[in-house]
């Protein structure tokens, strides 16, 4: 009978414990892209998405700022559609809104780059400071 119990814990607990720890990061950014982001977005006045990056070489796919709604926070701010948050080792996209999330109630500095990328531009980075309104009960 013990060890139907061990193997009950085992196949309930311990192993989804596990895959908890293994999968973190994709379980957290999951939690962020259903639950957060579209807050995020309502509140700041953008919306997030695939632009297209034209560089010298070769356009590419990237996450970046697909529209900003008039006189919301990303407005004031300056940032303009195409523009991608940068500076964002593992997932652009999970970072940028993991940042703002984090910023609930307070201002966060972040550096955009322009999603139109020529050799004598790439340098041209802007650094903005976004106020991150405080939750909405409810």
């Amino acid at each position: 009978m013990s060890q139907w119990w061990f193997l009950a814990f085992a196949m309930f607990v311990t192993i989804p414990v596990a895959l908890g720890f293994a999968f973190s990061n994709q379980i957290y950014a999951w939690y962020l892209y259903e639950f957060v982001e579209a807050d995020l977005e309502r509140d700041l006045g953008f919306h997030g998405g695939t632009v297209t990056v034209e560089n010298s070489e070769r356009p590419y796919e990237w996450y970046g700022i697909l529209s900003v709604t008039r006189g919301g926070e990303f407005d004031r701010a300056g940032v303009r559609p195409g523009d991608f948050p940068t500076g964002y080792v593992h997932g652009v996209r999970s970072g940028f809104i993991a940042n703002l999330h984090a910023a609930r109630g307070s201002s966060v500095t972040i550096t955009f780059a322009s999603a139109r990328i020529t050799p004598a531009h790439q340098e041209k980075l802007k650094r903005v400071k976004i106020t991150v309104p405080s939750k909405r009960p409810g």
